[in-house]
């Protein structure tokens, strides 16, 4: 029963990283940048809660998005804070 909720879990966790690109521009991948991307923002924020996603996996998951579509430190930084604004005082 373990591997089950190993598996479940695994799941999740692809699940989320999967919606991170529509919380983005896709240009310039900027968070929540237009009206579309910061409600799928609160969509995300509202699954990691339900699932007990804690802030320091989205932080490294958020920044493994960021690092794959080629942005550099001064970018990933400033998009790093505008997530945490966003999703720093709702996750554990």
């Amino acid at each position: 029963m373990p591997r089950k909720k190993t598996a479940e879990k695994n799941d999740v966790v692809a699940n989320w990283k999967d919606k991170l690109p529509t919380c983005f521009g896709s240009e310039n991948h900027r968070f929540a940048g237009n009206a579309l991307e910061e409600n799928d923002a609160f969509e995300l924020l509202a699954e990691l809660r339900k699932e007990g996603i804690a802030w320091r996996d989205v932080r490294t998951g958020i920044k493994e998005f960021l690092a794959s579509q080629g942005n550099g430190t001064k970018q990933m930084e400033k998009q790093m804070d505008r997530v945490k604004k966003h999703f720093r005082p709702w996750l554990s």
